[in-house]
């Protein structure tokens, strides 16, 4: 029910967002504009739930982690948005990489072992392509289409137990999918502005779905900040290898034009 909910709002708030430019009667002609860069590195407090099975053959497991939990065990990572423009056409990338680790002993079943040690680095980027169907002033929308690739790997250090001695576990999987959707951003007045972005596609996975709002505010014309709520979905599974999870959170974030 939350899957089919998130994604329902998703496309509401791209409805609404796009109807005023829609109705728009006049447009900007952008295709003779130079060449344009902008980034956008971001913060977003994602929770991770769902179900993983990333050691095969140990048995899936369920997992219900808020960021409060991830961030307890965070070492390393970076997210960020990089797009390259020229008139209607663009080209973005969207990183979002994390490498987190653990430790635990004491009441684990002994037939695992008696203490484990976990690092899991996990990596999505997106590459895509964009075209402007609408724009007028600073109101648009996109029409997006790419690809999605992921990378996820975990290594245990296990201490002996019954079915496992001392030593080192480790697995790692790889996939892509094709992605596309619409993005779209409204101008509210001098400053303010609104922007979100409807996204879903499949392949390798069963389906992702990627669905975001965020208001804000533009100090100059090359710097402003937006903040927002994020939700992504990714169902994947092949060769006792499972990923099935969702994220969502609030996401802040400041660009930067050149």
């Amino acid at each position: 029910m939350t899957y089919f909910l998130m994604r329902v709002l998703g496309l509401l708030w791209i409805i609404l967002l796009c109807m005023p430019i829609a109705w728009a009667s006049k447009t900007t002609d952008s295709s003779k504009e130079d060449w344009s860069f902008s980034v956008e590195p971001y913060v977003w407090g994602a929770s991770l739930k769902g179900t993983t099975s990333t050691l095969p053959p140990l048995p899936s497991v369920d997992v219900d982690a808020s960021f409060k939990d991830i961030i307890k065990n965070f070492d390393l990572g970076f997210m960020g948005v990089a797009e390259l423009r020229k008139g209607r056409f663009g080209i973005f990338t969207d990183i979002v990489w994390f490498k987190i680790s653990a430790d635990s002993s004491g009441p684990l079943p002994p037939q695992f072992a008696r203490s484990v040690g976990m690092t899991s680095n996990t990596f999505m980027g997106t590459l895509a392509g964009a075209y402007r169907l609408v724009e007028k002033e600073q109101s648009w929308i996109d029409l997006v289409l790419g690809v999605r690739g992921w990378y996820v790997s975990t290594d245990l250090d296990v201490g002996p137990g019954v079915l496992f001695g001392a030593g080192k576990i480790d697995d790692d999987e790889g996939w892509v999918d094709a992605i596309g959707g619409l993005r779209t951003r409204l101008q509210l007045g001098k400053s303010f502005y609104a922007k979100a972005a409807a996204l879903a596609g499949g392949g390798s996975s069963e389906s992702v779905v990627d669905v975001n709002g965020q208001f804000g505010y533009a100090f100059t014309k090359k710097f402003s900040v937006s903040a927002g709520y994020r939700y992504m979905t990714v169902n994947y599974q092949k060769s006792g290898f499972e990923w099935d999870v969702e994220n969502k959170g609030p996401i802040i974030g400041g660009q930067f034009k050149f």
